[in-house]
């Protein structure tokens, strides 16, 4: 079973790489701040540094070490080890469905919906996971109200300080540059613990063997290494919708929504709070793209990806259900 969920999760933190990180190339790429083939290994390499070193808040969450205390029974470690299975695999094959459909609909959602589902279905445990899970989804709504809201305001004064054409277009990519570099660092660190955590979970309620124990010691780096991966490998399709389709999205955009979603997702990772990264920073860029010209922005779209979003945490939550109820 744990070389399952290692499977799973691996693959699952590789296409949420493929998946997420696209926002941040959306930001840096289209807005013209930095070279695309540089975004991307930039983007990369911040992601592996931000999921080694900078994840162990939201690490500690996912892992569920405030509440590992009720399932130290052998009869609950079974059902333990089929939550962290059913959300991964449910969240992995939802993730690759909405990829490919060229949606960026928001992994965390789709995790967190299969997690709830999986909670639903299982026996004495399910109750306990079930309110950790409430909390956690009070954070992930209040982060995405809070991108929005904020990237339309930061944006706003902005243009209203109404700084020279000259020293903008001088000074705001490189500060582009600097600022998706920092929120590369601080999606690896927000979304990596996310299946590092689940597998960490799965692995800590039975004895270890030998070969898990390697993995458990070297497993950050590993899973760090899955979500780099992915982000060079994914970029066009989610990267078209973003920085293509919904609004030009300009350097003083992207320079508000860049601060906005990297102190919205930093603050939320230094708590130990797994949220959308996806959700943050596509509304911190709606938020700025409306500051400027709301008509400039494609409301159809933006329809298209909301919709997108309110259907991931049902939809797997029912998958979640049904994938548990059958595992098990």
């Amino acid at each position: 079973m744990i070389a399952i969920i290692l499977i799973v999760a691996l693959a699952y933190a590789f296409y949420n790489g493929l998946h997420d990180a696209p926002v941040i190339l959306a930001q840096l790429s289209s807005s013209r701040s930095i070279r695309p083939v540089t975004a991307l290994i930039l983007t990369s390499a911040m992601e592996f540094l931000g999921a080694v070193f900078f994840s162990s808040m939201v690490l500690k969450t996912m892992s569920f070490a405030n509440i590992s205390g009720y399932w130290i029974s052998p009869a609950a470690a079974g059902e333990i080890q089929m939550f962290a299975l059913t959300g991964l695999l449910v969240a992995l094959v939802f993730n690759m469905a909405t990829w490919y459909l060229g949606f960026p609909s928001s992994s965390t959602h789709a995790l967190f919906g299969a997690m709830t589902g999986a909670a639903l279905a299982l026996g004495s445990s399910g109750g306990v996971l079930l309110l950790a899970m409430g909390k956690l989804f009070v954070v992930l709504v209040a982060s995405a109200i809070a991108g929005g809201t904020l990237g339309y305001l930061l944006t706003a004064g902005l243009h209203q300080l109404h700084i020279p054409r000259d020293l903008g277009w001088a000074t705001v990519p490189a500060a582009n540059g600097f600022l998706g570099s920092l929120m590369a660092l601080l999606h690896g660190a927000n979304d990596m613990p996310k299946s590092l955590g689940l597998f960490l979970l799965a692995l800590g309620v039975r004895p270890l063997d030998a070969w898990a124990a390697a993995i458990e010691q070297y497993a950050p780096f590993i899973f760090a290494a899955a979500i780099s991966l992915g982000v060079l490998f994914g970029e066009n399709r989610i990267l078209r919708t973003l920085g293509l389709r919904i609004f030009s999205i300009q350097p003083l955009q992207a320079f508000g929504a860049s601060i906005v979603g990297a102190g919205t997702l930093g603050a939320c990772t230094a708590l130990g709070f797994p949220v959308s990264s996806t959700q943050i920073l596509v509304g911190s860029m709606l938020g700025a793209g409306a500051s400027q010209n709301p008509k400039a922005v494609r409301w159809l779209v933006v329809g298209e990806i909301l919709l997108s979003w309110v259907v991931t945490l049902p939809a797997c939550l029912v998958l979640g259900y049904i994938t548990a109820t059958i595992l098990s």
